[in-house]
């Protein structure tokens, strides 16, 4: 899940071939070899260099310190992540940027060339700041509930944030399809005290018992008894399981459609 864009599309290398030599004469030689050969061939494999991740990993200290830390909403001080690892962040780099991951593209190192490869240093640092912003700094996997609407926390937020309205975010083939019956809660919260509950969505049209309230950040409580809009003017939960996931916040129906298209089932 580790990444997810600044993907380079790769001309897979062709096979090596599958005939077997051309047959032998129908007869032996009339005459011996006049000398054996003293050695093996001298092509054999070779191993691929890694600069790249090699450089990454003498860096593990400097990454650590300044690169996976998140902030805390009590001081202010950053610490340590705890959902972003070193020993993740490598794996994930390596399974998308050198073993690759059975696609005919993979996120783009230029691992092999002892020059090029700090086009690929620049290519992960631009997606790690990204993401140092989207979710390392809040230490989540998943977008959080943060626009106030009227000084409240609108549930329906789910739905977009800053007037979007995810599930209609479409891009053609690549698109999810609305599921209406689809329940799911996403993992992670604000770490700040009281924070809204993680985002959710359900069935219901937003009539009577599927309302969509509020979060009431003093009591710490969520208010279902009237419907509350978020600034799309949403107040149900219905279809609106297109929020932010994984470290760049992946969010919107063309995205996550995408990425299913390209990565997952389809």
């Amino acid at each position: 899940y580790f990444l997810i864009f600044c993907c380079h599309f790769l001309v897979s290398p062709t096979e090596f071939p599958t005939t077997v030599p051309t047959a032998s004469p129908s007869q032996s030689p009339t005459e011996t070899p006049t000398e054996s050969p003293s050695e093996s061939p001298t092509i054999s494999p070779t191993i691929t260099p890694s600069y790249t991740v090699s450089y990454i990993l003498s860096k593990r200290t400097l990454i650590e310190q300044r690169v996976l830390q998140s902030r805390s909403a009590t001081n202010g001080k950053f610490h340590p992540s705890v959902k972003y690892a070193f020993d993740d962040f490598l794996d994930g780099l390596r399974r998308m940027g050198v073993d690759g991951f059975g696609a005919d593209f993979r996120f783009s190192l230029w691992d092999e060339d002892d020059v090029r490869f700090k086009y690929g240093l620049v290519n992960v640092a631009a997606f790690l700041s990204q993401a140092m912003e989207e979710s390392m700094r809040d230490d989540t996997c998943d977008e959080l509930n943060w626009q106030e609407v009227a000084g409240r926390h609108a549930i329906s937020n789910s739905c977009g944030q800053e007037g979007r309205t995810y599930q209609e975010e479409t891009c053609g083939i690549f698109s999810c399809t609305v599921d209406p019956s689809m329940e799911v809660t996403a993992i992670s919260s604000g770490n700040q005290v009281r924070a809204p509950p993680p985002f959710e969505c359900r069935p219901g049209g937003g009539g009577p018992g599927s309302y969509a309230g509020y979060w009431d950040t003093y009591a710490g409580s969520e208010i279902k008894s009237t419907p509350y809009s978020n600034t799309a003017g949403r107040i149900d939960l219905e279809g609106c399981c297109y929020w932010g996931r994984g470290a760049l916040l992946t969010r919107g129906n063309c995205n996550i459609g995408k990425l299913n298209y390209y990565l997952g089932a389809r």
